[in-house]
């Protein structure tokens, strides 16, 4: 594996854990700004679990597909800005609930934040160029080894196809851990899942 190749590799494992990660405080955030409304008064607080109830249903049944083809989903979005409103159209009517909304609003800014990220990951982070890089420089090698003369035939033959073997699941991984939402190794949407229970259990 030549220096590229380690690149593009430490580039998107750390992008794909930022992202898993991502996912995993978003879907907290979801059950944090739930037990809000729950806390909160009805009048404030039912509206509230409604939405996040919405953002969550629309991540998993329509972003989650649509960012295995790298796009974005609109009902998510909708939902989000749903959200969002909650600063400018709830009213607080007493003092004691007033931390409760301030938190509602801190994580309503997070669940943005943490929206942009995982959605940034499924466009990728190798450029193409990057692709071009790491294609003809693996088979440059491939290739040098094979016309590179040694005694034992059979040995070079060997060494050749293991060289190429390596870069090929090397490529692979790189590939695998770009594209974070489909394939083996794809982020699933089971935080949210996880969350939705918890709602359906606690009304």
């Amino acid at each position: 594996m030549h220096l590229s190749d380690a690149f593009a590799v430490f580039l998107v494992w750390e992008q794909y854990d930022a992202t898993s990660a991502a996912v995993e405080r978003e879907a907290n955030a979801l059950v944090s700004l739930y037990n809000i409304g729950r806390a909160l008064p009805q009048a404030a607080g039912a509206p509230l679990k409604s939405d996040v109830v919405n953002y969550a249903r629309a991540a998993v049944n329509d972003e989650w597909p649509q960012m295995a083809r790298a796009r974005a989903s609109d009902a998510t979005a909708n939902a989000l800005l749903q959200l969002t409103r909650f600063e400018r159209d709830t009213q607080v009517p007493a003092a004691r609930d007033e931390i409760l909304y301030a938190q509602a609003v801190e994580h309503i800014e997070a669940l943005n934040a943490f929206r942009r990220l995982r959605l940034q990951a499924s466009r990728g982070q190798i450029p193409r160029p990057m692709w071009v890089l790491l294609l003809g420089g693996g088979l440059f090698m491939v290739g040098f080894t094979a016309i590179f003369g040694v005694k034992n035939a059979r040995l070079h033959y060997v060494l050749t196809a293991l060289l190429a073997m390596g870069l090929g699941f090397t490529l692979f991984i790189i590939l695998a851990l770009d594209t974070p939402y489909t394939g083996s190794f794809a982020i699933t949407a089971e935080p949210f899942e996880t969350a939705l229970e918890m709602f359906a259990a606690n009304p």
